[in-house]
């Protein structure tokens, strides 16, 4: 549960900060067109003020001799076009190139800056009547007489004189520090989320490989004083079975007490089982890899098995084709006759499924019975001494696990829905070594 809660936490402030970083890209953004625009508006002016003063004239002398233009914009190295326009009609349009010399006509130009490209801004500037300066219409002078406002009304936008000039600009130097941020912030977000997700991840799985570790050491105790008891009670069992087999011969004519060494004999067999057990799970399994025909192996554990429960009923689905794999007949037989004890004596007298499946790079073996496992005790049920059945001693599923995991391949355990279970062993058809 603390690590779902950390998962979430992660998510959400993942989320917050991705958020956070997309208004602060944006407002980045949004501020570099801002000043982008102020920018060319001003470098704008400043070459408009430039092409007129040093060249020593004045708008009204580019109206009324435009030839004019084309002189001043050659001596100047930034400005590329210039024109005049009445309206949205251009009336004159001097170009160093090509580019710029329909550009204006085909354009619904407003008046002040327009970005073109990267490289070149157009700026255009009402003049005349109206455009700034002394006057009723803040017009300083009449001007030439095509350009005079006899009623001395408003001059209208669509009758003014503009004057338009195409420059290089505008200078990038001033917005690049927020061009770089609105670029920065989203990269410095997504590495700052990859280091933090490695480092979750690695917290996660450093917990994870810890709790293993404790897991297989507390395990591995247990195996050791397992071992060591099961050989302290090993030899005086023996003992105890002589002692009973001996009485029982004596014990003829008194058959009450006939019937109490036959019990101490009986459960000294018992013990001597569990301790068999003990044994085989404390050991390391060892495994001998050959290449085996699978459906082979599987009717053969079945024909085991039956040898000792005559009435179990089994249903054996095989794959039309033998497949042949590089695995431990013995400890494939092993774990399935483990598996088919366990479902016999859960099934209540019920059919036992077994179904063999192949895939591409393994092959699973499932073993399917009826009955249900609790929800508290299936993720323990392959922890030794922990058994469902009265009977057990909960160690058949660690050894036949563990033998599993020799094969390199899994058993897993599982309800397949409200009325079976099925136990699976999974196994590689190709070893890696073989």
């Amino acid at each position: 549960m603390e690590t779902d809660g950390r998962k979430v936490l992660t998510a959400i402030l993942i989320g917050i900060s991705g958020i956070l970083v997309f208004f602060i890209a944006n407002w980045n953004s949004n501020q570099a067109e801002l000043l982008t625009q102020w920018a060319a508006e001003r470098e704008g002016k400043a070459a408009f003020t430039r092409m007129v003063h040093e060249n020593g004239m004045s708008p009204g002398m580019f109206f009324q001799t435009p030839e004019l233009l084309e002189t001043a914009i050659a001596s100047d190295s930034e400005i590329a076009a210039a024109g005049i326009m009445l309206g949205q009609k251009v009336l004159a349009s001097f170009s160093k190139t090509l580019d710029f010399e329909q550009y204006p006509a085909m354009k619904n130009l407003p008046i002040g800056a327009t970005i073109l490209s990267e490289q070149f801004t157009l700026y255009r500037k009402h003049s005349g009547p109206g455009s700034g300066g002394g006057g009723r219409w803040h017009g300083g002078g009449q001007g030439p007489p095509w350009m005079r406002n006899e009623n001395d009304d408003p001059p209208d936008p669509e009758n003014r004189i503009s004057f338009y000039l195409v420059f290089k600009g505008p200078d990038k130097e001033l917005i690049a520090p927020l061009i770089y941020q609105k670029y920065l912030w989203p990269v410095v977000w997504l590495i700052g989320s990859l280091l933090w997700l490695t480092i979750l991840y690695n917290q996660y799985r450093m917990a994870e490989l810890q709790q293993a570790m404790q897991k297989e050491s507390h395990l591995a105790a247990i195996g050791k004083m397992s071992a060591r008891l099961a050989h302290e009670i090993r030899n005086p069992l023996g003992a105890i079975r002589g002692m009973s087999q001996f009485l029982d011969k004596k014990l003829v004519d008194q058959p009450d007490l006939k019937t109490m060494t036959q019990t101490i004999e009986k459960e000294t067999f018992r013990l001597e089982e569990l301790t068999r057990s003990i044994l085989d799970y404390s050991k390391q399994a060892e495994v001998k890899l050959d290449r085996i025909q699978i459906n082979s192996v599987v009717s053969d554990s079945i024909c085991i098995f039956r040898l000792d429960h005559h009435n179990v009923k089994i249903e054996l689905s095989l794959p039309e084709t033998s497949h042949e794999i590089y695995s431990d007949e013995n400890a494939i037989k092993q774990i399935l006759i483990n598996l088919l004890k366990n479902a016999f004596e859960a099934s209540d007298s019920q059919p036992v499924f077994v179904k063999i499946t192949v895939f591409e790079e393994t092959i699973g073996i499932k073993v399917i019975n009826s009955g249900q496992i609790s929800a508290e005790v299936l993720p323990h049920l392959f922890e030794p001494f922990i058994s469902t059945k009265t009977s057990g001693y909960g160690l058949g599923l660690s050894i036949s696990r563990k033998l599993a995991e020799k094969l390199n391949g899994n058993l897993t355990l599982k309800n397949l829905d409200e009325k079976n279970v099925c136990a699976e062993l999974t196994l590689p058809r190709k070893q890696k070594n073989g």
